[in-house]
């Protein structure tokens, strides 16, 4: 009978790590292969998605075939991002993150720590108020808030708490006061902070169960710290008083076309011309809107209160021009039907949506006057009624555009400009970054 040779220890040892390096370079490949595939097949799947619900914005469009952009290499840059952002079940991956960051505690931790500690650093520095706020008869006084993520849920609507930072603040002034040095006297800049929800509807006591930092005197404190040639439009008291109204919706962080109309009144008192009524406008709406709260939050509460879109179409001109990302300009609506959009995507009825720039050139005006918009989102459903004052309008997304926003007005020679922003947006450093690059 045979006997068994024993293989010295060393000698299995090795053979042990001669496999193990096979085992790890077949798991190497096979992920190669995994990702190789899943990229083919989103090349090879006809249907890609052109908006972005989650996001409320229009995709990257394939680029035009330009020679001049196929030499430089620019043409298969813009390829890839077109890929990137248009890769279908774009949104389900997005949800499927945002899901598993929460499941771990991430969002609410980032958002709620970081700025509850801005918070705490400034909100002793807020100029005090004279006499304190009474609750308007549409704030929402009691309730005990449902908290997923940085979403805020009673009585079935949703709102975004506000945490004011000094240092941005400040920072968002220093933007246009510059803006305003080097235009000089003769354009007349605008400044109109927009509320956040929170701090229109909820009620005093309920900010502060939920921590959110006082908004009118956030403006207060905006205010002063702007050149004394900009005018500054406070619409918190307007907005206040109008809060039993729907000025906001349920579900998303915009305030209504409703809402948007008490602050034009606003802006047109400051610029010394009479406004235009409601019942001059052909209105639509536009039921079973679902926002950003929702989809962020998932929430059955807020699914069971939709929103419904209310739009004006301005009397002058529908049509803008708009540049997309990608430097190719279309024609669109101002105010277009929502009936085809889906359900989180009825708020892009407005200029288009998101875009980097936009003109819109109103036939009915001679007279020359223009006005240059520096927004987000906020101001999509505020811009319609700008258009029956205007000859020009140039609308201008700080988070998209990638020229020098000084330049553009020197060089249409524009009369007017009105910063739009919301003030959650003016108290985030991404956003003043994004900011201060136009406006160096």
């Amino acid at each position: 009978m045979r006997k068994k040779t024993l293989q010295p220890a060393g000698k299995m040892r090795k053979r042990q790590k001669r496999l193990d390096q096979i085992a790890g370079l077949c798991k190497i490949g096979l992920f190669g292969l995994a990702i190789a595939v899943f990229a083919v097949l989103g090349l090879l799947i006809p249907i890609r998605p052109t908006t972005s619900e989650m996001e409320k914005r229009q995709l990257t469009a394939f680029p035009a075939f330009q020679l001049e952009s196929f030499l430089n290499g620019e043409f298969f840059k813009n390829v890839g991002l077109w890929y990137a952002d248009t890769f279908p079940m774009r949104d389900q991956f997005l949800a499927a993150n945002n899901a598993l960051e929460e499941l771990y505690g991430l969002q609410q931790r980032q958002i709620i720590t970081s700025r509850k500690a801005e918070q705490n650093q400034s909100q002793e520095k807020l100029p005090e108020q004279a006499a304190e706020q009474s609750a308007a008869d549409g704030s929402i006084t009691e309730g005990q808030p449902e908290v997923i993520g940085d979403v805020y849920i009673t009585e079935g609507r949703a709102f975004e708490l506000f945490y004011f930072s000094e240092e941005y603040t400040d920072r968002y002034c220093e933007v246009i006061n510059r803006a305003q040095e080097r235009l000089g006297d003769k354009v007349h800049i605008y400044c109109l902070p927009a509320p956040v929800n929170s701090g229109i509807i909820l009620s005093e006591d309920m900010q502060e169960r939920v921590d959110s930092s006082n908004q009118k005197q956030a403006i207060e404190y905006l205010a002063s710290k702007l050149d004394s040639r900009v005018t500054t439009i406070d619409v918190y008291d307007t907005l206040r008083s109008h809060n039993s109204e729907y000025i906001y919706f349920n579900t998303d962080h915009h305030w209504t076309a409703l809402g948007a109309y008490y602050a034009y009144q606003e802006f047109a008192n400051a610029k010394g011309v009479p406004a235009n009524s409601l019942d001059v406008f052909t209105s639509n709406s536009y039921e079973g809107f679902l926002g950003t709260f929702y989809s962020s939050s998932q929430s059955e509460e807020l699914k069971n209160n939709s929103d419904t879109v209310v739009t004006y179409t301005p009397l002058g001109t529908n049509n803008l021009m708009l540049t997309d990302q990608n430097g190719i300009s279309v024609t669109k609506e101002i105010v277009s039907s929502a009936d085809d959009l889906s359900a989180g995507s009825k708020y892009m009825c407005f200029i288009g949506g998101d875009q980097p720039y936009a003109h819109i050139m109103n036939p009915q005006i001679q007279d020359g006057s223009s006005i240059a918009v520096f927004k987000e989102s906020y101001a999509n459903c505020f811009i319609p009624f700008l258009v029956d004052h205007y000859a020009d309008i140039y609308i201008i997304d700080y988070r998209y555009y990638q020229n020098d926003f000084v330049s553009l007005i020197q060089e249409n020679h524009i009369q007017d400009v009105l910063f739009l922003n919301n003030l959650s947006a003016i108290n985030e450093v991404l956003r003043l970054e994004e900011m201060e690059a136009l406006v160096p």
